[in-house]
């Protein structure tokens, strides 16, 4: 969250797999895609209270919605909170009749 300057690390949990991968010398094929995780909520209070237990700090009310405003989207009688991650996706390739692109 570059604009309330709080560095937030990325978990890469794949990466391990691809080192395991490697190491054996085994083909596999990586794709990414973006997932929606949206999350929502019955009133803005809820996405100020969901935020600051999440970031586990107390934050500025104004501040905080100038800063997500774009990332809110009113739906019915609910707010959603966009949030879309990106996803890896490993295929292992058995045999060796596979003639594609192949990752080691």
């Amino acid at each position: 969250m570059e604009a309330l300057n709080i560095n937030i690390q990325e978990n890469k949990p794949y990466l391990n797999l691809v080192k395991m991968l490697l190491d054996y010398e085994s083909p596999f094929i990586i794709n990414f895609s973006e997932v929606d995780f949206h999350k929502s909520f019955e009133k803005d209070e809820d996405i100020y209270e969901f935020i600051c237990q999440r970031l586990n700090i107390k934050l500025d009310k104004k501040f905080l919605f100038k800063t997500i405003k774009e990332h809110m989207l009113k739906y019915g009688g609910y707010v959603l909170l966009l949030n879309t991650k990106k996803c890896a996706v490993i295929t292992i390739i058995k045999g060796d009749k596979y003639e594609g692109k192949i990752y080691r």
